[in-house]
């Protein structure tokens, strides 16, 4: 599964951490997988600034993509500078796409810590993402309870699992020590948010609770 592969691949050179006015963080989860939900709860607390922002889009050209997220992580903190935790959303596709790695964030960006969010199963990642494609409806703050039917090939899905897998494995390899993460699924966030965010809260330790 996703989750051991991220478990399981944390190896690498140790991230050096900068004296920032905030903590910085990163929340990071393909496309659907509930990143949008996290977000908004972050952003409920007056101490947290989480960016819906991705400044790391594929359609984009970026000539320095970690200097990209510095310049908005940096932004959040200017404009609220009492902020206890800033962060941005990024997805396992731009940082390939984009060749940046965690340890690069993590010792020229000051990024601590970075939450995971994900799904139970790859087919349900997949579906969710077709419906999104039916629907035109990408990124919402709202959980959806309305029934859509789609139909996903057995094809579709080994490519999706491959696609994925090779995405994952990009962002696991040379994981620097010392920047722990912190996997959320998207059935917590969706049915147990409290508990969830608790859960998000202790693991970014700023003592921040909601």
């Amino acid at each position: 599964s996703f989750c051991t592969l991220l478990e399981g691949g944390r190896e690498g050179k140790k991230g050096a951490r900068s004296e920032m006015p905030a903590k910085r963080i990163l929340v990071l989860g393909q496309a659907r997988a509930g990143t949008t939900l996290l977000v908004s709860y972050l952003r409920s607390n007056e101490e947290s600034v989480v960016v819906h922002a991705e400044p790391l889009a594929v359609t984009r050209t970026v000539e320095d993509p970690v200097k990209e997220i510095e310049m908005v992580l940096k932004s959040a903190e200017n404009t609220h500078k009492a902020a206890k935790v800033v962060g941005c959303r990024v997805t396992p596709e731009q940082l390939l796409h984009h060749k940046v790695t965690i340890g690069e964030l993590a010792v020229r960006v000051g990024v601590e810590v970075v939450v995971v969010v994900t799904r139970s199963r790859a087919l349900e990642m997949l579906v969710s993402k077709k419906l999104a494609e039916k629907t035109g409806r990408f990124y919402s703050e709202d959980i959806i309870n309305t029934k859509e039917k789609v139909h996903v090939n057995e094809a579709e899905v080994v490519q999706f699992v491959k696609t994925s897998t090779e995405q994952w494995v990009n962002v696991v390899e040379n994981w620097p020590e010392g920047v722990p993460v912190l996997v959320v699924k998207y059935s917590d966030l969706a049915e147990r948010p409290q508990e969830a965010l608790s859960r998000v809260w202790g693991g970014i330790g700023c003592g921040l609770v909601r």
